[in-house]
């Protein structure tokens, strides 16, 4: 139950802490401020196709889970760091992608609580997302001051790669157990 918590809190933080500096990533891009909304809003149609496809990818195995979260994190850091307006559409899937393991986290969480716990577990969960945003906000605070915000938005995404690697090491440890 405790990693399924920490997998919702690091999914829903790190990328709902980052969608608040996109403003910042476009106006890096040079485009014009009025395309700025045009940018953030390519970000919230991933992130919107992303709760749509909820339902079809509940399917998904913690395979293909781990693979999303890493894929998406590398899509996010090449969308990020290209510098480019153009590289906004890399950062909506990842958005997407994310908001997908967002929600997938989410009723994982939901169908293994069983008895009376639903209410504290979900809170606990709230409570941790909470605490990994601010964390989320100190770091891009740190690291934009001194790298520019393509390359702290590409740092940020690192610990989707590590969540991605720990659950597929998982997998593979659990499968040579006898």
């Amino acid at each position: 139950m405790l990693r399924a918590m920490l997998l919702v809190a690091f999914v829903t933080a790190i990328w709902g802490a980052l969608e608040e500096y996109v403003p910042y990533l476009g106006a890096e891009t040079g485009v014009a401020k009025a395309t700025i909304p045009l940018l953030i809003l390519l970000v919230w149609v991933g992130a919107t196709a992303g709760g749509l496809l909820a339902g079809p990818a509940e399917r998904l195995g913690s395979r293909g889970y781990a693979a999303l979260l890493g894929l998406a994190a590398l899509t996010l850091a090449a969308g990020a760091l290209s510098g480019h307006p153009a590289g906004f559409v890399a950062i909506g899937l990842a958005v997407g992608a994310f908001q997908l393991a967002q929600v997938l986290a989410d009723v994982r969480l939901q169908e293994r609580i069983t008895g009376p716990a639903r209410a504290t577990v979900t809170s606990v969960a709230g409570l941790g997302t909470n605490v990994v945003t601010l964390g989320v906000y100190t770091a891009y605070g740190t690291a934009s001051s001194q790298v520019s915000h393509g390359a702290t938005f590409a740092l940020l995404a690192l610990p989707y790669v590590v969540i991605a690697l720990a659950m597929a090491r998982t997998r593979r440890s659990v499968r040579s157990s006898p």
